[in-house]
């Protein structure tokens, strides 16, 4: 049942990016600037800006904080993902403007059997555990 309801939620979800044709949307916090989003068609950019944010909610959300932990994090992103690509939808998540991972139609990944897909692409890992360290 739980399963059927998650997959609800990403079908409705994928339609509604799906949709979007173009827009921004800037997201703050307790009055910080946390993230800026782009959309335009088939594809949303999120920009984070502040970490604050993440930081305190990082327990509650359960966030990975290792390595070992970040890849098994992208694994259960895997079938999202995959559905992203098949809908022609891509998920471009920044952090200081540098790209840090792609789900979707646009990730072309280097290493497609370390995440077992080609619908996720880290782009800098480097980036990736620094970010990961800042929210630490």
């Amino acid at each position: 049942m739980k399963q059927r309801l998650n997959e609800i939620i990403i079908s409705f979800f994928t339609v509604s990016i799906g949709s979007i044709k173009s827009g921004s949307l800037k997201l703050t916090v307790d009055g910080v600037e946390f993230a800026k989003t782009y959309f335009k068609k088939g594809s949303i950019v999120v920009n984070v800006i502040d970490t604050t944010p993440i930081k305190k909610l990082r327990k509650i959300i359960e966030l990975p904080l290792n390595v070992k932990e970040v890849l098994s994090f992208f694994s259960k992103l895997k079938n999202l993902a995959e559905m992203f690509k098949r809908e022609k939808i891509s998920i471009i998540f920044k952090w200081k403007d540098k790209e840090l991972f792609i789900l979707g139609e646009e990730a072309k990944p280097k290493l497609k059997h370390l995440l077992g897909t080609d619908a996720i692409e880290i782009k800098n890992l480097k980036d990736l555990l620094f970010f990961i360290k800042e929210i630490a």
